[in-house]
């Protein structure tokens, strides 16, 4: 992905909170190969004995 692309914070007007995470290699590429409004993943934050917990699910 490019560094200079354009980023849409739209929710960031409507008093929805933007979250800055740096992604693993591999969602990044998936990213990249993802074409228009596709879905890359799905990303789910649990709480497991009040330890967040992060785990991605990738397609394929």
């Amino acid at each position: 992905m490019s560094d200079k692309g354009e980023v849409d914070l739209t929710g960031a007007k409507q008093n929805t909170g933007v979250w800055l995470v740096k992604v693993p290699k591999y969602l990044s590429q998936q990213w990249a190969k993802a074409t228009g409004r596709g879905e890359v993943g799905k990303l789910r934050i649990c709480k497991n004995q009040g330890k967040a917990e992060v785990t991605v699910y990738t397609p394929g």
